[in-house]
């Protein structure tokens, strides 16, 4: 028996008729299969016994022996693949937009296979250009396809996806040069000062941060707030902030804006650079003490390795944070192993705080348990609950912020006694009258907020 060319493999559940058929038409070919008997002997051997069956039923009370070749294929094709709306696939293929991390490879293909249901004829190519210049989802590429004069299909795929690459080589040949630096809100350095103006970095490469961050950090882009790409590929990465007028991020994003706004606060708080550049790539979160009375931390208790452990919960804080001494009082010599890591830590003003290493812990509060990186730091502070733990560990907010000073409370209530005693209070002061209007009618207006610079005077007052 003469051996044949090629495999046919049965027609399955979910695959495509059109390109079944297709390939049995070049088996046919390969093999020099020409008579339409044969043909039809070889369509109802691989079609699997579903589709035969549904031939059989579509048939009724003819057989599929009784059709030919031709007649089979059209037959499963009408009633699988019947043909598509041309104004339906049109609009699919109008509204294709590409996503952020998609190759324009991919984004091609897509288009090609949308265009071919829409019967564009001779227009095909001016299609898919139109489409992809509107559709690729990137500005710059955009600002570049448009500044051609003369721009045909070819042209503009190949303009894209050198685009595209050029990017991502530059995002890996920066990811090699580049180390990763996490913010600290605050951790006491041997050199720190309270109050003191931040000492900007003459090296504009170490504020810069990596690309590939820490397993488990979130990755958002400076420029716009967004977690679907990097800021080396954001699209606001030209636009102009309509409130410091810099280039290179938009107004929601800004940190000129979020630092005068929490100046204006006068508290304790998360003060970024008020230098900005368009080119400074790293997040770097600082510290800043607006008055000299401290506000008390948000504490929260969680289990390390079954140990349990008084937290500051720190939203400045890329990472969480233990003090070496910490670490010795929790486990002494049996503690997790301390590996090396690249990471640097520095305090608002610039000091650099010495990272020792990370650990990997078992951490656990209320009824979520997880396995979390923890930066160790020889400088002595407060253990630092950061971001990366608070995307992990759902806290109970309400019993963070609970109050359970029992004791002030009864405090006051003996101090001012009368204050709370039950019935009407009596005003012992001079005699008083007020004239209103007859058809005045009583309106209850809460009291107005007294501005943060007047409150303590305010308070001495009141306690004269």
């Amino acid at each position: 028996m003469p051996s044949t060319i090629g495999i046919l493999h049965e027609f399955g559940e979910g695959e495509n008729w059109t390109e079944f058929t297709e390939r049995l038409d070049q088996y046919f070919l390969a093999n020099d299969i020409n008579d339409t008997t044969k043909k039809r002997a070889v369509l109802l051997t691989v079609c699997g016994g579903k589709t035969y069956g549904l031939m059989k039923n579509l048939l009724s009370p003819e057989k599929p022996t009784d059709k030919s070749y031709e007649d089979l294929v059209k037959l499963i094709k009408e009633h699988q693949q019947p043909e598509p709306s041309v104004i339906v696939s049109r609009y699919k293929f109008h509204t294709c937009t590409r996503e952020a991390d998609m190759p324009i490879t991919d984004y091609v293909a897509v288009l090609r296979k949308l265009a071919d249901k829409c019967d564009f004829g001779i227009t095909l190519n001016d299609m898919l250009r139109d489409r992809l210049v509107i559709g690729v989802n990137d500005d710059r590429i955009q600002r570049r396809l448009l500044s051609e004069t003369k721009l045909d299909y070819k042209r503009a795929v190949e303009i894209a996806r050198s685009m595209q690459l050029a990017s991502k080589n530059l995002q890996d040949i920066n990811a090699s040069q580049k180390s990763n630096l996490l913010g600290v809100h605050k951790f006491q350095g041997t050199n720190t000062k309270v109050g003191a103006k931040p000492k900007h970095s003459t090296n504009k490469s170490k504020q810069s941060q990596a690309s590939k961050q820490n397993a488990g950090a979130s990755r958002t882009c400076y420029r716009c707030l967004g977690t679907n790409h990097r800021a080396s590929g954001c699209p606001f990465l030209d636009a102009e902030c309509h409130f410091c007028h810099k280039r290179g991020h938009i107004k929601k994003a800004c940190r000129k804006r979020a630092a005068d706004k929490n100046h204006s606060t006068k508290q304790e708080t998360n003060v970024l650079n008020d230098d900005f550049d368009s080119g400074y790539s790293a997040e770097t979160y600082t510290l800043f003490y607006g008055s000299s009375k401290r506000v008390p931390p948000i504490l929260v208790k969680v289990e390390m390795e079954d140990k349990p452990v008084t937290m500051e919960i720190d939203t400045g804080a890329g990472m969480s944070i233990i003090s070496q001494s910490t670490v010795g009082k929790l486990w002494g010599d049996k503690g997790p192993a301390i590996v090396p890591t690249q990471i640097q830590l520095r305090t608002y003003t610039g000091e650099e705080v010495k990272v020792l290493g990370q650990i990997r812990v078992k951490v656990r509060h209320g009824d979520t348990t997880k396995h979390l990186p923890l930066l160790v730091v020889a400088n002595d502070g407060p253990t630092l609950f950061g971001r990366v733990w608070l995307e992990e560990i759902p806290l109970q907010w309400k019993e963070v912020h609970a109050v359970n000073n029992l004791q002030g409370l009864k405090s006051v209530r003996s101090q001012y006694a009368e204050v709370f005693q039950e019935g009407l209070g009596t005003y012992k002061g001079p005699k008083v009258k007020l004239y209103v209007e007859s058809d005045a009618k009583p309106k209850f207006y809460k009291a107005r907020p007294v501005p943060f610079m007047y409150r303590e005077k305010i308070e001495c007052e009141l306690e004269r």
